[in-house]
Parts: C-alpha cells; sequence; structure tokens
C-alpha cells in the first residue's frame, strides 16, 4: 500500500551567485535559495529586481567564458531523515528515494512514524510506502531498508525487521547465517562476514567488492615496502597488481552508472606533491584509469568522487582543517582541467542516478539548519546534469 500527494519543488537557476566568480572557464559561486512556490510581496519583487541588475554586471563580465551556470538545481522543499548509511537513493532515474514523514517537515520532539518515500522532481509527485526507520543502500530498484520493531524508537537495525525488494512489495530479508554482514557499498546485500570489506591486520587478506571481485592484500606496509595488493576479477585469476595500496588512508566506492569503482584519497591527508595529484576509475575488468584534479581542487579536501555523464561530481571541503564539519563544504563539477561550484553547505549522502544524468542530496546551507527542528530546514535537492539534451 502507497499514499501520495503532489509537492513541486523550487528551482534554483544559479544565474545570480552572492560572491560569485568566473573561474577556469565556467561560473563559480553559490545559489540563492528562493521559494519558487509561494507568491512573493511587492517589495520582495522590488529587491529581487534591484538584485538582478546590481549582478548583471558581472554575470555580463563572463559573457565571453562558457555558459555561466547552465545546470538546474531543484529543491523539493521536503525535509529528510538521516537514518542509516545512505540518506538519499535513486530507484530509477526518474524517481530519487529518502526517509520522512507524512507532513515532509521536521516533527521536533513529537515522535511521528517515518516512511520509504519516493519523490519524482519531474511532476512533484510524492509516494509513501513501507514504514521504515534507516534504510542501507538501492541497487537496481531494489531497497535494503529496516523497520522498528514494536515501539522502541531507539532500536538498532540488529533489533529491527530487515526487509529487501521492491518499495511497493519488499519482503523480510533476515541474515541468512548469524557470521553475515550487511554489505551497503557494494553487492546491497548480506554477505559472509569473513569476507566483508575491512582494512587489512595482516597478510595476505582479502577485501570483498561486488559480486566476485576482490582485492587481495599480499604486503602489509612496512619500513621497506608501502604494502602490496592485487584486483581479481573472480576467484582462480592471476590478478592485476595496483599502484597504490588501499587503507584507512583511501575509500573505495561503487558507480552503478559506470559499473565501475571509484578510489579516492582520505579526506584528511595532507596531500604530498607533486599538485597533479589523481583519483582512480577501478573498471571491474581490473582497468585503471586515474584522473587528476583540476589545480582549483588542490588546496581543498575532497571527500568522495561521483562519476557522471557530464564529468565527475566532488563532494569538497575548501579547509582541510575544518573537513567534513566545515562550512564551505560543498559539491564542484570536474569536467576535464576545469572546474564549477556548485553549491555550498552541509549535506548527506550523495546519490547518483543509474544514467548518470542527475545528483540528488539533502542540503543545508549551514550545520545549523541541517540539524534545526524550525525552518529554514535541510530538505532534498537534485541537479540535472542533462537538462535540454537526449538522456540515454
Amino acid at each position: 500500500m502507497s499514499s501520495s500527494v503532489n509537492y513541486p519543488g523550487k528551482s534554483l537557476r544559479n544565474l545570480i551567485l552572492k560572491k560569485g566568480r568566473c573561474h577556469g572557464g565556467a561560473w563559480n559561486g553559490n545559489p540563492p535559495i528562493v521559494k519558487g512556490r509561494d507568491p512573493l510581496p511587492g517589495i520582495a519583487m522590488s529587491f529581487m529586481a534591484c538584485l538582478f541588475f546590481a549582478f548583471l554586471f558581472v554575470i555580463l563580465g563572463c559573457r565571453d567564458q562558457e555558459s555561466a551556470f547552465p545546470y538546474k538545481i531543484l529543491d523539493s522543499g521536503i525535509w529528510a531523515e538521516e537514518a542509516g548509511i545512505e540518506s538519499t537513493g535513486w530507484i530509477d532515474n526518474e524517481h530519487v528515494l529518502f526517509i520522512t514523514n507524512k507532513t515532509l517537515k521536521p516533527s521536533g520532539s513529537i515522535p511521528m512514524a517515518k516512511f520509504l518515500t519516493v519523490w519524482n522532481p519531474d511532476s512533484g509527485k510524492v509516494d509513501f510506502y513501507h514504514q521504515a526507520f534507516g534504510f542501507q543502500c538501492v541497487r537496481k530498484g531494489n531497497v535494503f531498508f529496516w523497520e522498528n520493531s514494536g515501539s522502541n524508537s531507539k532500536a538498532t537495525k540488529w533489533e529491527s525487521t530487515i526487509y529487501r525488494g521492491n518499495v511497493k512489495n519488499p519482503k523480510e530479508h533476515p541474515a541468512p547465517r548469524p557470521s553475515m554482514e550487511i554489505d551497503s557499498s557494494f553487492d546491497c546485500d548480506w554477505v559472509p562476514g569473513e569476507s566483508f570489506g575491512r582494512a587489512p591486520v595482516r597478510a595476505p587478506h582479502t577485501y570483498k567488492l561486488k559480486d566476485k571481485n576482490y582485492i587481495e592484500f599480499t604486503e602489509l606496509p612496512s619500513n621497506s615496502s608501502q604494502g602490496k595488493m592485487i584486483y581479481h576479477e573472480k576467484p582462480g585469476t592471476k590478478g592485476i597488481p595496483l599502484p597504490f595500496y588501499l587503507s584507512l588512508a583511501y575509500h573505495i566506492s561503487y558507480s552503478e552508472f559506470l559499473d565501475a569503482y571509484v578510489i579516492v584519497g582520505d579526506k584528511h591527508s595532507v596531500y604530498p606533491k607533486p599538485d597533479t595529484r589523481s583519483f582512480w576509475i577501478l573498471e571491474r575488468s581490473g582497468q585503471l584509469k586515474s584522473i587528476p584534479y583540476p589545480q582549483s581542487l588542490l588546496k581543498g579536501a575532497v571527500e568522495n568522487i561521483y562519476p557522471l555523464k557530464r564529468g565527475y561530481l566532488a563532494r569538497y571541503s575548501q579547509d582541510q582543517k575544518k573537513g567534513a564539519g566545515s562550512d564551505d563544504r560543498g559539491l564542484w563539477l570536474i569536467d576535464g582541467e576545469k572546474s564549477v561550484r556548485l553549491i555550498v553547505g552541509d549535506m548527506g549522502s550523495v546519490a547518483v542516478s543509474p544514467d548518470g544524468c542527475r545528483a540528488a542530496f539533502i542540503h543545508a546551507k549551514n550545520i545549523k539548519e541541517y540539524f534545526s527542528q524550525k525552518s529554514p530546514y535541510r530538505t532534498v535537492k537534485v541537479i540535472d546534469f542533462c537538462e535540454g539534451e537526449n538522456k540515454p
């Protein structure tokens, strides 16, 4: 069973940007939050008109650069729970998944049931499905989530009922054996605990990836070695040596769009010279591609990389010392040697649609608003990188 409401989002077209500047052939700034649903009073309209002309010169100053900001950011206006490993996901290329209550606003200290919620950014339609406390991951339309057992509001996923499947008809999905663990990064399912991805404490050590893919640690770091590891497409294969060592100083994730792995340096590292450091795309066949960061991103800390049809989305903090908790944290688009800042603020995990065209995330302008129980508060937003062209 499901219920529906219509909730059109707020379109944020980033043509007027506060403290914006041309950078690397693209516009660099932060979009204002404009409430598109509500009629503006006359004084606000006058203010917006003045704001437009005040920044017109800045925009025209970039007229011989690339398009000022060709991507649409849509703010749903919907508050979402941050529960589980993921805060947003994609059921398919048109439907965003998250967890919220039926008021679509924070409930404060009032207990309120929360549901798997699916929002269509194109139509504004919102559907509520199964009651849920949090979800682990989404793969090919299947959701791995859990529901509180009884009335224990503090129950963990281990004390709750686990489900997996289509949002319209999920099935209970308990662990097949006590030694199983939830793999939310790759398989989005239960996996044997002994093969679950952890940093090695001794060699040889196996780090499970998706399906039969795995990394074998053959040598741990020491005074005489930086450590060695080999990628295997499946058991029994010779494997391919990797030119770096994957430990707690690295992060590996899976891109459904590319059907490949993304490896990014630790966000707290002080990166060594030279300033042409890279992230890596590891194809499941074993082919490895090194991609250098644009010079504009070398001073800060890249937390994660999300492949897109139009390049790569970087979750980035300009201040390494502040890291993930800083208010200058944001999303940047990497397009070859160029980069453009899309939006700054505090946010939950980022999810890219299977076709690589859209990114969804929970966002607020700062940490205070992110955890606020009254307006303004965090909301689900979507950036469309393929608007105006034929999507794959």
